[in-house]
């Protein structure tokens, strides 16, 4: 069996964005251990297996896109990646703003 120079990329891609995925993942961990609001962190993995399904799913097929199944776990894992990182943003930020806001000399 052989790889094409596509095939490679494709997963070589998916590599790299499995890496960022994981280091989002321990920002979460981070977050949680030391203030401990809860941001469900491990439910980072589920994006991450969903696009790896779709890598693997496109790179069998020989295509980047137009493969249903590949582009239906490609999508989901994106909008859940989406919606668990504004999660994140928003616990950390919405934490930031109302110790700022204790600080303020308006509140005092």
């Amino acid at each position: 069996m052989t790889v094409s120079l596509n095939q490679f990329l494709m997963l070589y891609s998916w590599f790299l964005a499995a890496g960022l995925l994981l280091f989002v993942l321990l920002i979460g961990r981070f977050f949680r251990r030391f203030s401990g609001v809860r941001v469900w962190h491990r439910l980072y993995l589920l994006p991450l297996v969903l696009m790896g399904m779709a890598t693997v799913r496109y790179t069998s097929v020989g295509m980047m896109a137009g493969d249903i199944w590949g582009d239906l776990f490609s999508a989901l894992g994106g909008s859940m990646l989406i919606a668990l990182s504004a999660l994140l943003w928003r616990r950390m930020l919405s934490r930031r703003a109302h110790l700022d806001s204790a600080d303020s000399p308006a509140s005092k």
